[in-house]
């Protein structure tokens, strides 16, 4: 159940960590599609249906603040919460009716991230392949020209555990639409570097290659494949608007008077029962 929600919240991060230079403004949706002979089944999931709801949402962004208010209702939060940070590490999903908070900090989650990778003391990645098609021109998204691109990228992850050998096979598909209508300066941190990183360096430093001037990201969409190279899913992010402008920076800070609170979701457990869980927003990446 929690590896749905943290797969959702990761979604949301590529908006919270925004850096901008000068202020900007953006507006944005999400979409998320299952395919194959097991999405009918997952769509049943009371939790997986909220997941899949079409996801809008506002951004506001100057320096290393941020703040996204949220246009419609999810797992996590409902129309009207909004999220926060000042720094692009801790991150506050606010109430503002209940006057409540969840929080994130982002360097402790990839502290416990990496501290999880040196359990795996064998650990290796073998058979990378990063491959981008020019697609050509496709329209305007936004009012900006764009172009599509079609990312590939695929390798093998070897693990040793105790006595036991796994090899898993990664692939994953972009199609990436960039116009070269706005600098890459004015949002550094919303880049391709940030949008497509695996956390394997030598597959990173390839897919850096291949993106470098690609040009500003307007809309992705990334396709998901199954063990026998099935597509899973599809998610698309994509911005419909956006505007330079001045902003305060009190905009991003956690408001006084805030408490915190634990998230409870509701979901079935494998014998098919409703259930609720409660738990703190950290918790999803222990």
């Amino acid at each position: 159940m929690k590896r749905m929600i943290r797969t959702f919240v990761i979604t949301l991060l590529i908006a919270a960590t925004t850096v901008a230079q000068a202020g900007i403004i953006y507006s944005a949706r999400t979409n998320t599609e299952l395919y194959g002979e097991n999405a009918e089944q997952q769509k049943q999931n009371p939790m997986m249906q909220q997941v899949l709801e079409p996801q809008e949402m506002k951004v506001f962004a100057q320096d290393k603040g941020a703040r996204i208010k949220f246009l419609s209702d999810s797992i996590l939060y409902k129309k009207g919460d909004f999220m926060v940070t000042e720094d692009g590490n801790t991150l506050y999903l606010c109430d503002p009716q209940a006057k409540t908070y969840h929080k994130l900090d982002l360097e402790a989650m990839k502290g416990k991230v990496l501290g999880a990778m040196k359990t795996m003391t064998k650990m290796t990645y073998s058979n990378a392949f990063v491959n981008i098609v020019d697609k050509g021109d496709a329209g305007t998204v936004a009012g900006y020209p764009v172009k599509k691109y079609r990312l590939l990228v695929e390798y093998d992850t070897n693990m040793k555990i105790l006595f036991k050998k796994i090899k898993t096979h990664e692939r994953r598909e972009f199609f990436i639409y960039v116009t070269s209508k706005l600098s890459m300066d004015l949002v550094p941190e919303y880049n391709n570097s940030q949008m497509f990183t695996t956390g394997v360096d030598q597959v990173d430093s390839q897919i850096q290659s291949k993106l470098k001037g690609l040009g500003f990201p307007m809309k992705t969409e990334q396709l998901s494949y199954g063990k026998n190279n099935e597509l899973t899913s599809k998610t698309s992010f994509e911005i419909t608007s956006i505007d330079e402008k001045s902003l305060n920076p009190a905009l991003f800070k956690l408001p006084s008077g805030y408490t915190e609170k634990e998230i409870q979701v509701e979901g079935t457990d494998s014998e098919g029962n409703t259930e609720k869980q409660k738990f703190k927003m950290g918790d999803l990446f222990k």
